[in-house]
């Protein structure tokens, strides 16, 4: 069972892998509103609380009002904890079921900074369908739609070079008529906006009451 936030609940499971996932509590102390509950959540080792707490026991990360501390959140402490760490077929089995399509959109963003967009598109193909729903579900339909037009490129590529990379970003940007490519900063910092809108919109998506 989670903790209690208004209407809301936040699955234990979700606290303990971010105790883990999360080194530094600078961003989430505000918004942990609970001394108690922040011992818990962080080591002891861990925790610096600078600041008082209001009493009420909230873990209520749809409530970060910056959105470069909602991406700092989402990356840092959010992914790794629905990741389990690394593992090679993580579970969300206790989870609300909308944490699914986030991890989708997040693991994508991740590895877009790794690899590329066209790399990351190029190397996860059959996902790719999984991806294009789950930034769906949050609302970022121009983004479907321009990740859509992608897919088909690179599904007609025979070779893939240096050439793939131009195409691949020119259809994406064709599609939502944007001048930005999908891997600029300004078209990230926009889909990271909208995604911390979404949450803030619908922290019950990510309450405790349906399980994946």
């Amino acid at each position: 069972m989670g903790k209690i936030v208004g209407d809301f609940q936040i699955p234990e499971s979700l606290a303990t892998a971010i105790r883990k996932a999360w080194p530094d509590e600078e961003v989430l102390a505000p918004h942990a509103r609970n001394y108690g509950f922040l011992r818990r959540l962080f080591t002891r080792e861990r925790i610096l609380v600078k600041r008082t707490l209001p009493s009420e026991p909230t873990l209520a990360f749809w409530s970060i009002s910056s959105d470069k501390e909602m991406t700092d959140f989402l990356f840092d402490g959010l992914l790794p904890a629905l990741e389990n760490e690394g593992e090679r077929n993580p579970s969300l089995k206790g989870f609300p079921s909308d944490y699914k399509p986030l991890r989708h959109v997040l693991d994508f963003e991740q590895h877009c900074e790794w690899d590329g967009f066209s790399g990351s598109l190029t190397n996860h193909i059959s996902g790719m369908p999984q991806v294009i729903s789950a930034y769906r579900f949050l609302k970022l339909d121009t983004v479907a739609g321009g990740l859509a037009r992608a897919l088909n490129v690179a599904k007609s590529q025979t070779i893939f070079d240096d050439t793939t990379d131009e195409a691949l970003e020119q259809a994406y940007a064709s599609a939502t008529n944007s001048e930005h490519e999908f891997s600029s900063d300004v078209s990230f910092r926009a889909r990271m906006a909208a995604i911390g809108s979404f949450i803030r919109g619908n922290p019950s998506c990510f309450s405790a009451r349906n399980e994946v």
